[in-house]
């Protein structure tokens, strides 16, 4: 009999305590579940949303304060500090002045030089001029494609300049140049993009097992 009861003791003590009460359950583990990911989404995370761009760019605006106007309204302008960028001749060709408010051009040629030295070359330059004022005549236009660095780039200017005309024999108009903006936009491609480290999970705490301890007939008293 005595040999018996710490054995109908540890029965009995194991089949009260059951399973430890302490151990975590799959409701209450540290990992994260899929109802609440620790990853960024595309509207509240790092990641840009939807409708905005998503790649880094950078703009600079130049300003003109000097240039020449050639007798087919070709434009070049000085940059500030250094540069310069050149529209096409014939914009406007078949306009008088007092008319033409919106005449417009496509895939015209358009070019520029920036202060650092990078140059660009389009083929795609599109827009409108303002012949209805002969002092202030109004061009702007955009372009966009690879400077010569191979960056993608995209270009916005405008500018304005007046004419002095004479009629006559031996007549004919002078043409100044009275101001400018080139606005250049560049995006960033894949090799100039900085490696940005996606958002890491938390660690997950290792959970030890509960170690039971079973009674020896040395905790019963003969």
């Amino acid at each position: 009999m005595r040999n018996g009861l710490p054995v109908l003791v540890l029965l009995m003590f194991l089949g009260a305590c059951g399973t430890p009460t302490h151990q975590p359950t799959p409701a209450t583990s540290s990992q994260p579940s899929s109802a609440t990911p620790t990853q960024p989404t595309s509207a509240t995370g790092s990641q840009p949303a939807s409708g905005t761009d998503p790649q880094p760019h950078s703009t600079t605006t130049y300003q003109s304060n000097s240039g020449k106007v050639s007798s087919l309204n070709a434009v070049t302008a000085a940059l500030q500090p250094a540069g310069s960028f050149a529209s096409p001749d014939s914009m406007g060709g078949a306009c008088n002045y007092g008319e033409c408010p919106a005449w417009q051009f496509t895939n015209d040629h358009f070019s520029y030089t920036l202060p650092d030295g990078t140059t660009a070359d389009f083929t795609n330059f599109s827009g409108t001029a303002d012949f209805t004022n002969q002092s202030d005549v109004k061009v702007k236009g955009t372009a966009s494609g690879n400077d010569s660095a191979g960056t993608p780039v995209q270009v916005t200017v405008d500018w304005a300049w007046s004419a002095s005309c004479r009629s006559g024999r031996g007549g004919g108009c002078t043409k100044t140049f009275i101001s400018g903006t080139l606005t250049v936009v560049k995006r960033q491609t894949a090799g100039q993009i900085p490696e940005k480290r996606r958002p890491g999970y938390p660690s997950f705490r290792a959970f030890r097992g509960w170690a039971w301890v079973l009674p020896t007939s040395r905790d019963f008293p003969n």
